[in-house]
């Protein structure tokens, strides 16, 4: 009986530190002590207001850390604004993060949908390694609604987002105010090329050959991305997709461009490997030459479409 006991009094123990780190994390403190880099879009960008830009571009971190607006504005003659969010939170519920937008800024002319080749857009679906910033988003954001559909998604949350969330909290508000005011300056983009490091700065030599290329899995991508089309086409706003340039190491060229054939409004580009970081496979993130020049690409893809143009 003592042994019962002492067994209920630490499981009790657990469910109330557990329960209290994701009440925590549900507060605006948590993302102002924070020190993972991965939870400031989540805690921010669903903050974002008043922002009267032509073009709402929204996506994955290939946006969020590639596209910087004010090349693009250079380039298009178009304001835009980088709505881009790390990890899959777009992916599981691009409704909302598109509905969030509409809500709380001015109605933008069109959207364009930047994603990477490989991102998997499936509401209610976690495809992504780092899961963590959908629930993240969830609990900042969300009703229980939405973190019963994470839970759904991966069940196991529910014991993995407590020690994430502990092993993040700081003790400053400091670096995460400094960043955020940064990322809002820029219309949204995250510097993360300034993030890298020398080792990790540029791709100088690719590891992977032909028997290692990746074919992106687009089916239900085309799905979801075509009912948010028609769902915005019916608004009046038209949505184009666009895929995120991508590095050629690793890259099975013909069958990438294959995959999206009929789904995306740009041919999906190859750029030299050097353009990228060599952080993590597959390389979309790009360094500051390849922020420029994917910005560019962008630029001119608004302008040869004549998105944003007055009707």
């Amino acid at each position: 009986m003592a042994g019962v006991r002492f067994i209920l009094i630490v499981l009790g123990i657990c469910l109330a530190g557990y329960s209290s780190l994701l009440l925590f994390a549900r507060t605006p403190t948590y993302c102002e002590v924070t020190k993972g880099k991965a939870d400031l879009t989540p805690c921010y960008k669903f903050f974002v207001k008043d922002q009267q830009a032509e073009i709402l571009l929204v996506g994955d971190s290939s946006l969020l850390y590639g596209v910087e607006p004010d090349v693009v504005e250079q380039v298009s003659h178009r304001s835009v604004y980088n709505y881009g969010i790390v990890g899959p939170v777009f992916a599981f519920n691009p409704d909302k993060v598109v509905d969030h937008y509409l809500a709380r800024n001015g109605r933008p002319k069109a959207i364009v949908v930047y994603i990477s080749p490989w991102d998997q857009v499936e509401p209610g679906a976690i495809h992504d390694e780092v899961w963590f910033p959908v629930g993240l988003a969830a609990l900042q954001h969300g009703t229980l609604g939405d973190a019963l559909a994470v839970l759904r998604a991966r069940p196991s949350a529910v014991v993995e987002l407590p020690p994430i969330i502990l092993r993040s909290i700081g003790f400053s508000r400091t670096p995460n105010r400094a960043l955020r005011d940064a990322m809002e300056a820029a219309s949204g983009h995250f510097d993360y090329p300034a993030t890298l490091t020398d080792a990790n700065r540029a791709i100088a030599h690719c590891p992977y050959g032909d028997a290692d290329a990746r074919v992106p899995e687009t089916v239900r991508t085309r799905t979801a991305l075509s009912a948010l089309k028609a769902r915005m086409a019916a608004r009046g706003i038209p949505l184009y997709v666009y895929v995120a340039p991508f590095a050629r190491c690793g890259t099975n060229v013909a069958k990438l461009e294959q995959a999206y054939r009929g789904l995306s409004d740009n041919v999906p580009t190859p750029l030299p490997d050097a353009l990228f970081s060599n952080d993590a496979r597959p390389f979309v993130h790009v360094n500051e030459d390849g922020a420029k020049a994917v910005s560019r690409l962008l630029g001119d893809f608004i302008a040869a479409k004549g998105i944003g143009r007055p009707q």
